[in-house]
C-alpha cells in the first residue's frame, strides 16, 4: 500500500485532479510505526498544483479546506472514508444566490444532511492577508432536522428575475415590487419586515438607476420602513465592492439582526439590473427575546480573526 512521493507541481491539470485520490482516499502503512493512515501530508501548494490558478484548482483547494475541517483523514473519526460533496461556482455579486438556491433544493431532497454556503472574494490571491478578502459561511439545515444546536434564523424561498427591471410609470418599482410582494407574503405577521441589504458600493456610478425601483418597491410593501436608517450593504464600509462574498457576508448580519430584533429583513442582490434577486431572513421558529451580544468571542489564529456564531445547545434526539 505504498503510495509515490509527492510533487509540488502535477505534470498537467488531468494529473494534479488524478493524485487527488494519493492525498485523501489511498490507504497507505507509514513505514516507521506500521500503522494505516489514509492520504497522504501535503501543503496548499501541492493541491493547487498547477502554476495557473484555474477553476478546477480552486475547487480542489475549496475542497482541501473543507475536507480538513471536516477530519475527513482520520481513521477514527470517518472509518468509511467519506468525503464531502462540494461544487464551487465562480462569479460576482449574485452568485452566492445560485449557491442558496441549490443548497435549498439540496436540504429538500435531503433534510438528514448539512449543507455549508460559503462566498469568497480574494481578488489579490495568491497574496492573503488583504483587505479586499471578505468571506463568510453559513450552515444550513432543514427545519425538520436537528443539528444539536438551535437554529439563529430561517432562511426563505429567494426570488429570481432575469431581465429588465423595467421600472417606469404606473409601476416605477418595475419587476422588484412582485419580487417584494412576494417575500411580503412569505413574511410571518409578528416578524414584520424592517430592514433590507443590498450589495451597491456607495462609490457605483450607476447606484440612484439600480436603487431607485428597490426603494419604489419597498415603499408599496412596507411604507413605514426607514429606508434610511435601515438600508444597509456590506460594502458601504468598504473601499471596493464585496463583489462574490456580498450575499453570505449580507445573509450573516440580516441573520443576526433577525436573531436579536425578532423582525425580519430582506437581502437582495441589485448590482446586476438583468439578474435580480431577493430573499427573506426571519426570526427562528419560536424565537424569544434574548439579552444582545454584548461580547463575542473571536476564534484567531494564522494573524486574523473570525466571528463564529451558532445558536444554543440543546441535546440531540
Amino acid at each position: 500500500m505504498g503510495l509515490p512521493a509527492p510533487s509540488y507541481l502535477a505534470y498537467d491539470a488531468a494529473h494534479a485532479k488524478e493524485r487527488m485520490q494519493d492525498y485523501w482516499v489511498k490507504l497507505h502503512k507509514k513505514p516507521d510505526t506500521g500503522k494505516t493512515v489514509r492520504g497522504l501530508r501535503v501543503d496548499e501548494g501541492m493541491i493547487v498544483g498547477e502554476t495557473t490558478f484555474s477553476l478546477d484548482a480552486a475547487w480542489r483547494l475549496v475542497f482541501d479546506k473543507v475536507a480538513r475541517a471536516a477530519e475527513a483523514k482520520s481513521m477514527e473519526d470517518n472509518p468509511t472514508g467519506k468525503l464531502p460533496q462540494v461544487v464551487l461556482k465562480a462569479g460576482d455579486e449574485t452568485v452566492g444566490f445560485y449557491d442558496l438556491q441549490e443548497a435549498l433544493a439540496f436540504l429538500a431532497e435531503h433534510p438528514n444532511k448539512l449543507v455549508w454556503v460559503w462566498n469568497l472574494d480574494a481578488p489579490n490571491y495568491p497574496m492573503g492577508q488583504q483587505t479586499n478578502e471578505n468571506t463568510a459561511i453559513l450552515i444550513l439545515g432543514h427545519p425538520s432536522a436537528n443539528w444539536g444546536y438551535t437554529p439563529l434564523a430561517s432562511i426563505y424561498t429567494p426570488q429570481h428575475h432575469e431581465g429588465g427591471i423595467d421600472a417606469r410609470a404606473p409601476n416605477p418599482g418595475g419587476a422588484w415590487s412582485p419580487m417584494m410582494q412576494a417575500l411580503q407574503a412569505q413574511a410571518p405577521d409578528n416578524h414584520p419586515v424592517e430592514r433590507l441589504y443590498h450589495d451597491v458600493h456607495k462609490h457605483s456610478a450607476n447606484i440612484n438607476t439600480l436603487m431607485r425601483p428597490v426603494h419604489a418597491a419597498v415603499h408599496q410593501q412596507w411604507p413605514d420602513l426607514d429606508q434610511v436608517g435601515n438600508f444597509y450593504s456590506v460594502s458601504q464600509v468598504m473601499e471596493g465592492p464585496a463583489r462574490a462574498a456580498s450575499f453570505a457576508v449580507n445573509a450573516a448580519f440580516a441573520a443576526a439582526y433577525a436573531n436579536q430584533s425578532g423582525k425580519s429583513a430582506v437581502v437582495t442582490s441589485v448590482v446586476d439590473a438583468k439578474d435580480s434577486w431577493a430573499v427573506l431572513i426571519g426570526p427562528p421558529p419560536g424565537w424569544q427575546p434574548s439579552p444582545p451580544v454584548r461580547r463575542w468571542d473571536r476564534a484567531r489564529g494564522e494573524g486574523r480573526a473570525y466571528w463564529p456564531w451558532f445558536g444554543e445547545p440543546v441535546e440531540k434526539k
